[in-house]
């Protein structure tokens, strides 16, 4: 994802660079015990890309790290 330069403040004095970050997922859809199954996984920042959010009120915070998600479907039905 893209996130251009932005103005940190009402009075326009700072700014903050705009950066990029790249996510990867898959999943892949099995059977255990005649039960559907469907296992998905998601990396977001794979370059670990350290930068900085402004929110309205001149808040700042640190951008998300490099992150991992795992996740299992099971068809009960």
């Amino acid at each position: 994802s893209w996130q251009g330069p932005r103005i940190g403040n009402a009075a326009n004095t700072i700014r903050v660079k705009g950066y990029a970050t790249l996510g990867l997922g898959g999943r892949y859809a099995f059977a255990w015990n005649g039960k559907p199954m469907l296992l998905r996984f998601a990396v977001s920042n794979v370059f670990d890309k350290q930068s900085y959010n402004v929110a309205p009120g001149n808040l700042f915070g640190q951008s998300g790290g490099l992150t991992g998600r795992v996740s299992l479907r099971i068809g009960l039905i």
